[in-house]
Formats: structure tokens, sequence, C-alpha cells
């Protein structure tokens, strides 16, 4: 039993000194200069390179701005002259459209849907397509609704 008690005192005199010496070698760094120093030299330095991070978003989110104004730009003269391609080739040639007279915002004269040399249908997804009709000397062109105007004109400037 007297083991059991020196043991559980020595015990708790290691535990004290260890706090104390604990204490005592951070108490000296905490007033120590140079840890203070690199601490204060470690925030500046990631405050400028914060700051930098800033300045270079912006800039990024300045210049994609700018970027997608040029592409509306574009996108709007592209389908101007895709219209006016169109409306060029509905002189030479007659242009249907399946269920309506408007392609993609652009107004189609209404026409017999047994003549034609280009037959537009709608369809809700995919690719430009265009298939030869045996009962007609035109093409039956596919078109997805989700397309542009200028990207059907590219299109038929490609079809032979």
């Amino acid at each position: 039993m007297l083991l059991d008690l020196r043991y559980h005192a020595a015990s708790l005199i290691a535990v004290f000194l260890a706090l104390a010496l604990g204490l005592i070698i951070g108490g000296s760094l905490a007033s120590d200069e140079t840890l203070v120093s690199y601490q204060e030299n470690l925030i500046s330095r990631l405050e400028m390179e914060n700051n930098a991070l800033r300045n270079k978003q912006q800039e990024d989110e300045d210049s994609l701005s700018l970027n997608k104004k040029e592409k509306l730009a574009l996108e709007s003269e592209l389908n101007q002259l895709a219209k006016a391609y169109i409306n060029q080739i509905s002189q030479n040639k007659k242009l249907v459209l399946e269920g309506g007279d408007s392609l993609l915002g652009l107004v189609l004269e209404p026409r017999s849907v047994e003549d034609y040399d280009y037959f537009f249908r709608l369809k809700e997804e995919g690719e430009f397509t265009f298939l030869s009709s045996p009962a007609s000397k035109g093409l039956v062109v596919e078109v997805p609704k989700n397309s542009k105007l200028w990207e059907l004109a590219l299109f038929l400037s490609r079809i032979p």
C-alpha cells in the first residue's frame, strides 16, 4: 500500500513539473521577438498574395464579361448574315417547314408541301441531318430546335 501512495505522489509531482516546464518554455517563446516578427511577416505576405489573387480574379471576371458581350454581338451579326443567306436561297429554291412557317425565328413564305427544294423538319435534339426524298427532287433537312439560325445557314452552305 505504501508503494502505491509513493507511486501516486511521484506521478503527481512529475505532472506538475511538466506543467511548470511547459509554462516556462511557452512564456519564453511568446516573448521572443523573432517568433512575433516571423508571424507578422507571414501575415503580411499572405495578405499581399490574397490581394493579388483578388485583383487577378476581378481582371478575369471583367475579361469574361467583355468576352460574353463580344460573343453576343458576333452571334447577332451571324444571325443577320444567316437571315440574308437563307432569304437569298429562298429566292432561287422552294423552302418548306413542316408544321409552321417560322424556322428558328425566320419566317418562311407558305408553300405547297408537295413541291420543295428544302423541306425542314424540327427535332428535339441532335445534329443537323439531311435526307434525300424519293417522292420529290428536294432534300429533307432535320433541324434541332435548340440550334441557332447561323448554324443552319452554315449547314446549308455545305450541302452539295
